[in-house]
């Protein structure tokens, strides 16, 4: 039994990788700056709240999510 070519998914990264790697060298001033691991968390809390509500609505169809604000138990020790 013959299999199909598996289809290749690495030259979009390759092209990417390709592409800052000449921008770096022709231009020497250019620096490469990481973003770090907290560069994409950093985001609105409030829209991520409306984006997780829209998801889980339209994940259960007729369904409307409301959130409503839970009460203090108490100081921590």
């Amino acid at each position: 039994m013959r299999h199909g070519r598996v289809p290749d998914r690495h030259p979009p990264v390759s092209r990417v990788i390709c592409e800052i790697a000449c921008i770096l060298i022709a231009d020497p001033a250019a620096r490469f700056a990481e973003l770090g691991a907290g560069y994409y968390s950093s985001g609105n809390p409030q829209r991520q709240t409306r984006s997780r509500i829209r998801e889980l609505e339209r994940l259960n169809p007729g369904m409307k999510v409301t959130l409503t604000p839970i009460e203090p138990t108490g100081t921590a020790a």
